[in-house]
């Protein structure tokens, strides 16, 4: 859903607060055609809403029955996204966890005495490390 463009009519307040990100400014405004209010909130160091400007975002109803205003914030990745990291990075992410799974995977191999700790080496290792990211890939090719 694409958000709506609203121009701002009047604008009372501000009423400044605390919320668990710091504190935080409401004003309540008036979009042009609406008969009620929106409780616009942002933080201080924003430039206050103004009779005139326009906003971009949507007018929700909250659990406590009020009318608020969220503006519209592009899609920055998220969500299981790659949030922009090159695939390089994403690679050497993979590999990291690989590495750390493997260890904690011989650890467990020890353990339970299937491996002699004698046996145990960074090769060793680096071949389930192997192992596993080559298990991600194949998946990824099937899933993409």
């Amino acid at each position: 859903m694409s958000p709506t463009t609203y121009r701002i009519q009047s604008v009372s307040g501000p009423r400044q607060w605390e919320s668990n990100f710091g504190p935080m400014v409401s004003y309540d405004v008036l979009f042009a055609g609406a008969s009620e209010q929106v409780e616009v909130t942002q933080k201080p160091s924003t430039a206050a809403p103004q009779p005139g400007e326009t906003l971009e975002g949507d007018v929700v109803t909250d659990n406590a029955g009020r009318r608020k205003f969220k503006k519209h914030r592009p899609d920055t990745g998220g969500g299981g996204k790659s949030y922009g990291r090159s695939p390089e990075e994403q690679r050497a992410i993979l590999r990291q966890g690989a590495q750390n799974r493997s260890i904690s995977y011989v650890e467990m191999l020890v353990r339970i005495a299937k491996v002699e700790p004698s046996e145990v080496n960074w090769p060793y290792v680096q071949r389930i490390a192997d192992a596993m990211c080559a298990d991600v890939d194949e998946y990824v090719k099937r899933a993409g």
